[in-house]
């Protein structure tokens, strides 16, 4: 669960900066939560 949450946070930052969009995040989340 912890690596789960370390990845979570880290999309968390990226999405921050602007790394991410907005719809990219949702989709990495969602793969985060179901693996």
């Amino acid at each position: 669960m912890s690596e789960k949450l370390e990845q979570l946070t880290q999309l968390g930052e990226l999405r921050a900066s602007g790394v991410l969009t907005d719809a990219e995040f949702e989709v990495q989340k969602a793969n985060i939560l179901s693996a």
